[in-house]
């Protein structure tokens, strides 16, 4: 019997979650109310990234999925776009940023593909925008804590 691929898997259970059968606490969030939680899980991937621990690792790489999966679900849910469009956006980007095999490199392409880091209107790029809201830095969050 072949299994089915886990993001497929993943895509399911989400949507069951937010469904009227599910979970009522997943069916009250909004982009809005997630935010800080996507934040959060970034703050706990950095610590096991420092802390060199594979296993919580992988743990915190999947919570971080999951905001990801979470958004692309109310967005699907709005008609705005789904999982499957992010992934494609993400695809084609590093296509087009890629320096090695797969591509030209990188000047090159963004000639031919006419992007110069500036929009139509000459001003910066979205992706190279920061954004207006900026969590504390990690060391920030954590000072004061006790160091034994």
């Amino acid at each position: 019997m072949k299994k089915t691929p886990a993001i497929n898997d993943l895509l399911k259970v989400m949507a069951r979650l937010r469904s009227p059968t599910g979970c009522p606490w997943d069916r009250e969030q909004s982009h809005r109310t997630l935010r800080r939680h996507a934040i959060e899980e970034v703050y706990e991937l950095i610590d096991a990234i420092e802390a060199g621990d594979d296993h919580e690792m992988a743990e915190e790489l999947g919570d971080l999925l999951m905001q990801v999966v979470f958004h692309c679900q109310l967005a699907k849910e709005r008609g705005a776009f789904d999982f499957e469009k992010v992934c494609r956006l993400l695809e084609e980007k590093l296509v087009r940023r890629i320096r090695t095999s797969l591509a030209k490199p990188r000047s090159k392409m963004w000639a031919k593909s006419g992007r110069t880091g500036k929009n139509q209107e000459g001003g910066e790029a979205r992706n190279q925008t920061r954004p207006s809201f900026r969590p504390r830095r990690h060391s920030e969050t954590h000072a004061g804590t006790a160091q034994s």
